[in-house]
């Protein structure tokens, strides 16, 4: 047994020669790191037909980054190489050491001006605002307070410089006939589209006076499809309606420390992109779930927006000004049947911020024969004072 260990020191050591490295050596470096997978040579060896640019790149891809290889969907922001020091840089030569982000590179230099691209608010209109007003149902109940929500929207959208046409108490064909003609006039001296539809709704409905119809399509006529004079323009739609039977009773928080969000978590997003892109639909409660209104100041949702919207819209973009709308509706809201929560579903893909105008608003062509502005209800000036003897409903 002795003379056979020995032939194998000896074939060992003199293998470990070969390759320039020793058998201590050889142990120690497997044991620092895996190696890499399908890689049949020892540490420390070096193919001659290979560039060693090439092989540090290779051994230098995060987990992360080989993770969404193998499901062969790499973003060229991930395909990095990391420099001697551990930092990482956008230079495909890996062989460099240098962190200059504009040197030779297929990946994109990501800079914090992402952050700062707005959507052009300079064309000749601020762009149409549709307001659907429901009030009363052929086979539903009545909605009062309805009436102040239109009378605080219209105010608050033609205070940002929309052209503001109100409909009150449409039947579904008539709902669907507008939004027809809107989608294929012409938009392009418009900065955007907004529309606003206050009524009762269940899941994935709305109702118009006589009958229920889907949302999907209000929102599917104005894709980049449908509506091209909009497109690469925000379409942004308010829907202040229930959206199920559910009731949210709220849940105690500890005010003193902020819920972070856990990495990884999905949200439901439009599907289509980029068809679908540039919309913004605020609705004023969660799937699911019931959305309320006083019976004198109007809904929950839309008495929060309108004086944020009046006050920041200006100079602040619109999902942050939603954010606080959120905020506002969840914590400074209370009604005996529970809480309430607005939901965003966004696909803009630039800051929104609807910009004051250095000149007259241009009035767009009536799209609709006969001007709605006749069909409007005459509003007091001031909002309603706060009323007792009201109940909060669903809306």
């Amino acid at each position: 047994m002795s003379f056979v260990n020995q032939e194998l020191d000896q074939l060992s050591t003199r293998f470990s020669a070969s390759i320039g490295i020793g058998g201590d050596s050889y142990v120690s470096q497997v044991d620092s790191g895996p190696a890499e997978i399908g890689n049949s040579q020892p540490p420390g060896f070096v193919n001659a037909a290979t560039p060693l640019e090439a092989q540090s790149s290779s051994s230098s891809l995060s987990s992360e980054t080989i993770a969404l290889e193998v499901e062969g969907c790499t973003p060229s922001s991930l395909r990095r190489t990391h420099s001697s020091n551990g930092s990482t840089n956008d230079n495909s030569n890996a062989g460099s050491h240098s962190t200059n982000a504009t040197s030779n590179s297929d990946s994109p230099i990501i800079t914090a001006s992402i952050l700062d691209e707005e959507y052009a608010m300079n064309h000749k209109s601020r762009g149409l605002c549709l307001i659907f007003n429901h009030e009363e149902f052929d086979n539903c109940g009545r909605r009062s307070g309805t009436e102040q929500d239109a009378y605080c929207l219209k105010k608050s959208f033609e205070y940002l410089g929309f052209e503001v046409q109100r409909y009150d108490n449409l039947r579904c064909s008539e709902i669907i006939e507008t939004l027809a003609l809107v989608s294929e006039s012409d938009h392009s001296d418009a900065d955007c589209f907004c529309c606003c539809i206050l009524t009762h709704g269940e899941g994935e409905h709305l109702h118009a006076r006589d009958q229920p119809y889907a949302k999907n399509s209000v929102f599917g006529l104005f894709t980049g499809e449908k509506c091209p004079t909009l497109r690469g323009k925000p379409k942004i739609f308010f829907i202040q309606a229930c959206r199920g039977t559910n009731t949210d009773h709220g849940v105690q928080v500890d005010c003193h420390h902020d819920a972070v969000q856990q990495p990884g978590v999905k949200i439901n997003q439009v599907q289509c992109i980029p068809v679908w892109a540039d919309f913004l639909i605020s609705y004023s409660t969660v799937e699911g779930y019931y959305s309320y209104r006083h019976t004198a100041k109007g809904g929950w949702f839309v008495q929060a927006l309108t004086p944020i919207l009046e006050a920041l819209g200006t100079n602040y973009d619109l999902v942050s000004i939603l954010t606080a709308v959120n905020k506002d509706v969840a914590f400074n809201l209370n009604a005996s049947p529970g809480k309430q929560i607005p939901q965003i579903v966004c696909t803009l893909t630039k800051k929104l911020i609807f910009r004051s105008k250095p000149y007259p608003v241009r009035r767009l062509t009536q799209f609709i024969a006969g001007d709605s502005d006749s069909q409007q209800i005459q509003s007091p000036n001031n909002a309603l004072p706060p009323d007792n003897s009201r109940v909060t409903e669903n809306s």
